[in-house]
């Protein structure tokens, strides 16, 4: 799964002028349309990769309810082994809609950088695109520095 944060780290990491910390005043960051373009480019990229794991994690949740059911059908009349046999297929659905939830949530936030970013200017741009990065890695070090 691509994460939102991991490809913008990538797209600053990329040009040497975006490599350093935010600059805000006069001494900002002049980014070019092509940059940014380059960017929406690589969050489409990473927004379709996403898609396709979506999609197989919705045929793998699709086919646990299947195979569910079938077990339900074919040992209706024991029930003890029903019992154990729906109780590990009811974990995995808990652990694949986990997994669901989280590329569904790192692709809505991809999806809402492509539908902002066209809008902006260059400067401003690539001011939203550090701040969120940046934050999101104060938040990460945060955790890892509590925990």
């Amino acid at each position: 799964m691509k994460r939102l944060n991991d490809v913008i780290g990538q797209f600053l990491k990329s040009d040497e002028s975006l490599r350093a910390g935010p600059h805000l005043g006069p001494q900002a960051r002049k980014a070019t349309s092509q940059q940014v373009a380059f960017l929406i480019e690589q969050l489409k990229l990473a927004s379709r990769q996403n898609g396709r794991i979506v999609a197989v994690l919705v045929g793998l949740y699709v086919a646990m309810l299947i195979g569910g059911f079938i077990i339900v059908f074919t040992l209706f009349h024991e029930p003890k082994t029903m019992r154990a046999a729906l109780g590990g297929s009811f974990l995995s659905l808990l652990v694949i809609v986990k997994g669901l939830h989280s590329v569904w949530r790192e692709n809505s936030g991809m999806q809402i950088m492509i539908a902002l970013l066209p809008s902006l200017s260059p400067e401003e741009a690539i001011k939203v695109v550090e701040t969120y990065y940046y934050k999101k890695k104060n938040v990460a070090q945060g955790r890892s520095n509590s925990g």
